[in-house]
């Protein structure tokens, strides 16, 4: 087996020092770049500029009422349907003393789909006035 010839050089000896590394200098460059142009006829010039940038009209700001706008986007259908037919399962037994079998999965459902819509906070209320209508309909039929 010692007698194959392999497929790499033998190693170095020991004794020999590591290769000194020289650096090769690259040539100056002769290259020189074009000079800077100016800004074009009539953009204001350097003071000019701070003073037109300092002058600059303020932005009007969002009125206080517009911030509901955002939350009560949050009640559109198919949240609000979720909300109504969990409202309905909850007032109707109290007040009433009717029971729905079918409207508190309804409002769970619907409640659901208003969450996969973006519309979360109305989703969750739904899906709560649904539990609660439920767990009053199974009192209301067991109880």
């Amino acid at each position: 087996m010692s007698d194959a010839p392999s497929a790499f050089p033998p190693p170095p000896p020991g004794n020999l020092p590591p290769p000194t590394y020289q650096q090769v200098m690259s040539p100056v460059p002769t290259y020189q770049p074009p000079p800077v142009a100016g800004p074009p006829v009539g953009y204001p010039q350097g003071w000019q500029q701070q003073m037109w940038q300092q002058q600059a009209p303020p932005q009007p700001g969002v009125g206080v009422g517009w911030g509901a706008v955002g939350i009560l986007a949050q009640f559109e259908p198919p949240a609000l349907w979720a909300i109504i037919a969990g409202l309905v399962t909850v007032v109707a037994p109290l007040f009433f003393g009717w029971v729905f079998f079918w409207l508190p999965i309804v409002a769970i459902i619907t409640g659901v789909r208003a969450i996969m819509g973006g519309k979360v906070i109305g989703g969750v209320v739904g899906i709560v006035l649904g539990v609660i209508g439920g767990i009053l309909t199974l009192l209301g039929l067991f109880g």
